[in-house]
């Protein structure tokens, strides 16, 4: 798409003009980029391969001043050498409250949505989710994208070109700013999760759920009555076989001391536990 010789019919933003967004990010790997792809997409085929190639080299060069992400709207001032900022925007549909609902439905039945999003990441089946729905996270050309610009700069197509590489790039970066564009900002759809599967859980789960037993064990004296004996079975419990306790664990455990000398001081504590051990064991008989 963009032309090898830097030639361009957008005019070269001023360089006296105050603060700017320049494109970092290298065409490649926008393209690698899933959001970042797709609104590429959608764009060159509402703009077309020429105005994004101009647009491209604008974009780099500064002309994007600023970059407002708004639910249904997308714009920033663009500007060319020897003029002013003109405003440009995109709009899109925004996606209904009832169908978030249904999307927050959906993805409450998964605790990676929330994870994911906890993390500042978008969740990786979003797209799927999105999908299912017969809804799409960027939606293509004819599904109600459009471009406002003002009249003066109407048939200057590098301008909305230049500020789209520039969402690209704020995409493939911060990708959950898409939900916002979409109508819910990532911070309104996990407090919607976050209630939602509390809601669920309260209705659909006990702390202590009841238990339904044999009535021939249900039946059998008061606790009251069974107090000195409770905790002990009426019948004979299977012989376990334990095995021998090592000695000095805590010894092996630390391993081979640190310190140096010829007396090794692991054998020292091991005969100080031992006499400590023998000397408990004549209290505890006494």
């Amino acid at each position: 798409m963009i032309r090898g010789n830097g030639e361009s019919k957008a005019p070269r933003p001023s360089r006296r003009r105050g603060r700017r967004m320049r494109l970092k990010t290298e065409e490649t790997v926008l393209r690698e980029s899933v959001l970042a792809s797709a609104w590429l997409d959608t764009v060159t085929a509402l703009l077309g391969e020429e105005a994004m190639a101009d647009g491209h080299l604008a974009a780099r060069d500064g002309a994007v001043r600023r970059v407002d992400l708004t639910a249904g709207r997308i714009a920033g001032p663009v500007e060319a050498d020897g003029e002013a900022p003109r405003s440009i925007a995109f709009t899109l549909p925004r996606i209904e409250d009832s169908t978030w609902n249904a999307l927050v439905a959906d993805m409450a039945d998964e605790a990676l949505y929330t994870a994911r999003l906890l993390e500042g990441k978008l969740p990786p089946d979003l797209g799927g989710l999105f999908d299912r729905r017969g809804l799409s996270l960027v939606p293509p050309k004819d599904d109600g994208l459009c471009v406002e610009a003002d009249e003066r700069v109407q048939k200057q197509h590098w301008r909305p070109a230049a500020l789209a590489w520039i969402v690209a790039e704020v995409l493939h970066l911060r990708p959950l700013e898409i939900l916002t564009v979409r109508g819910l900002s990532a911070e309104a759809l996990l407090e919607r999760l976050r209630h939602h599967r509390t809601l669920r859980s309260a209705e659909g789960s006990e702390a202590h759920p009841v238990i339904q037993l044999d009535p021939d064990l249900a039946r059998g004296e008061p606790i009251t009555a069974a107090a000195a004996h409770f905790w002990r079975s009426p019948h004979h419990l299977p012989d376990v076989p334990h095995d021998a306790h090592p000695e000095h664990a805590l010894l092996r455990r630390l391993g081979s001391s640190s310190l140096g000398g010829k007396f090794p001081l692991c054998g020292l504590l091991a005969t100080i536990y031992d006499e400590i051990a023998d000397e408990a064991r004549k209290v505890q008989d006494d």
